[in-house]
């Protein structure tokens, strides 16, 4: 599959450059995953029965929201930071299972107390 995506990508970014530019490279590179992600799905599903949950829909609608509004709403407009945020956080309730949350604080935690840790010895 990753003689595939080059393969794609190379012939697709051969095609667009002209008309788009470095955009079209980048129209490429998104294009040539998006189709070897479809191809793959396809092929472990008849491999080994793979099949797509609820949580995994649920996990790519909102991920496709959350990366299309960055997009479409600009990331150099300052004023949609506290925005783009809550969204963030919005995907992380929603994605996020409580038992990992609490696995990736006590992960903080123990990371912080690590770097503070030389700091505050005392002799």
């Amino acid at each position: 599959y990753l003689l595939l995506w080059c393969g794609l990508f190379v012939g697709m970014s051969y095609l667009l450059i002209s008309s788009y530019g470095l955009m079209g490279v980048v129209y490429a590179h998104v294009a040539s995953h998006v189709i070897v992600a479809i191809l793959l799905y396809f092929d472990q599903r008849r491999a080994i029965g793979f099949k797509v949950t609820a949580d995994n829909w649920k996990l790519l609608v909102s991920s496709l929201i959350l990366l299309g509004s960055v997009v479409v709403l600009n990331s150099e407009q300052f004023y949609l930071y506290p925005f783009f945020v809550a969204e963030l956080l919005l995907w992380a309730m929603l994605n996020v299972r409580p038992h990992e949350r609490l696995a990736a604080m006590r992960a903080v935690q123990s990371r912080l107390l690590t770097l503070r840790g030389p700091l505050h010895k005392t002799q």
